[in-house]
Order: structure tokens, then C-alpha cells, then sequence
């Protein structure tokens, strides 16, 4: 995988955050992160006092929130097992998050659950990830991709119950090897696709080129572009000066 020699490389990362490393590597392929160390300052918070929160981060410019729990394994192979009780701790997470008064909140996590809570009731975030992060193959241990559906359905009945007229989207991910492979790709190519599609289109529209590029202007029915996202998934947007910024902008 071309991921781990360019995360390796990260000396800068690997030498000052050691384990939580990876967290922030992933956050910056994620979110074309340019100054991930300032980043890292505000939103890396392990410790004894984490309330199973390894980092939390929340960018209101974009109305995204992540909450990420690590894990390496040192002597990793293929057959090696994420642990599924790292999983599980975000439900743990998730309650502090969203069911405690801020002055009920631990000190070292305070500043940032603060933030997150006052993004979601003046509705500058409206789509929070869970991230398991991880060094492991994703498909090796099926229960942490059980504990992840289960954290994202009580998380949004969760969220729902406590700010009724807020309309936030909660997705829990399993961010391993795979994933971190895809984003490594996504980041380093400008489209991601290169297989011919045949689009659904109204049979209208326009070309429009350059010196060496066309384009073709349409509009194509909801139905199929779904289809094309279950299929491809983050990759569609591949190409974009921004990523995806969640269904509410």
C-alpha cells in the first residue's frame, strides 16, 4: 500500500504525536488539511481524561465535526485483528459529547465539546463523524464494523432526541488500511474514477473544452446518482477543490 511509505515518511507527525499520528494523517488526507499542527494543538485530546475521545475536531467553515479513536498495532500483518472494544468506546464518547453539561465535561476535552455542541444548536455543523482509526486490515474483524452500525444508530436517535430541530447527519467509519489507501489515492490523483461511465441524462445539455479537456453540461436524475455514489462512494467527488461537505451545505 502506497499510504504507509508516505505516512512512514511523516516524521513530522510519527516524531511529535507518536500513536495519535495516524489520526492526524488521516484527518489531513480527509480534509486537505494544509497546517495539520495547528489543527493538532486544538483537537487531539488523549489522555487518562479523554472520556475515550482521542481527538475531536470541528471546523465550522465546512459544518463538519470528526471524533476519532486510534489504534496501532506495532508488529501488524495481514491477519492481524483491529481491536473491536476500540470501536465500542466511541459509544462512550458519543455521551459525553452530547448528553453532558459543558462544566460536567472533563477540562481536557472541555474546549472541544463546547465547540461542538455550540456548532450543532446554531447549526454551523450539521454532519459529525465517529472515526475508528487503525493501522489493520478493514475486512479482518467483522465486529468492529458491527459496533460502528450499532454507534451510529444510537448516536442519531441520540442526537435527534436532544436537538429535535436540528437536522445532523452521524456517520461512524472504520478507517483503515483500505480507507487510508483510498484517501492516499484521492489525494495524490485528481480523479480517482478511470473506468467509462454511461450517464442518465435528460438528453439535453452543452459541451464545453479547453486545450486539453472537455466537459459536458447536463442534469441527470437523482435516482441514478445514487446509484453512481453507492458505487463509488467519496470517489465521485474526487477531482473537486473541496471535498463533499455533507448534505446540509
Amino acid at each position: 500500500m502506497k499510504y504507509i511509505q508516505d505516512y512512514t515518511a511523516r516524521k513530522d507527525l510519527i516524531g511529535k504525536y507518536g500513536n495519535s499520528a495516524l489520526m492526524l494523517y488521516a484527518l489531513q488526507l480527509r480534509f486537505n488539511i494544509a497546517d495539520i499542527h495547528a489543527v493538532a494543538s486544538d483537537a487531539l485530546t488523549d489522555g487518562s481524561e479523554d472520556k475515550k475521545c482521542d481527538l475531536i475536531y470541528v471546523d465550522t467553515n465546512t459544518g463538519i465535526a470528526v471524533v476519532a479513536q486510534g489504534y496501532i498495532r506495532k508488529d501488524a500483518d495481514e491477519t492481524s485483528l483491529a481491536k473491536a472494544n476500540k470501536a465500542s468506546d466511541l459509544n462512550t464518547a458519543a455521551a459525553w459529547i452530547f448528553t453532558r453539561e459543558v462544566d460536567e465535561v472533563p477540562e481536557q476535552i472541555r474546549e472541544q465539546v463546547k465547540a461542538l455542541q455550540s456548532g450543532i444548536l446554531d447549526g454551523t455543523i450539521n454532519t459529525i463523524y465517529f472515526w475508528y482509526v487503525h493501522n489493520l486490515n478493514e475486512n479482518n474483524n467483522p465486529d468492529v464494523k458491527e459496533e460502528l452500525r450499532t454507534l451510529q444508530s444510537s448516536a442519531r436517535q441520540l442526537v435527534k432526541g436532544i436537538y429535535p430541530d436540528n437536522d445532523i447527519e452521524i456517520l461512524a467509519i472504520e478507517v483503515g488500511n483500505e480507507t487510508l489507501e483510498k484517501w492516499f489515492n484521492s489525494s495524490t490523483k485528481r480523479i480517482t474514477i478511470t473506468e467509462s461511465c454511461i450517464v442518465d441524462t435528460i438528453d439535453q445539455g452543452f459541451e464545453i473544452s479547453g486545450k486539453s479537456w472537455k466537459a459536458y453540461v447536463t442534469a441527470v436524475s437523482a435516482m441514478w446518482l445514487k446509484q453512481v455514489y453507492d458505487k463509488y462512494q467519496d470517489d465521485l467527488f474526487s477531482g473537486n477543490p473541496r471535498n463533499y461537505l455533507g448534505s446540509g451545505k
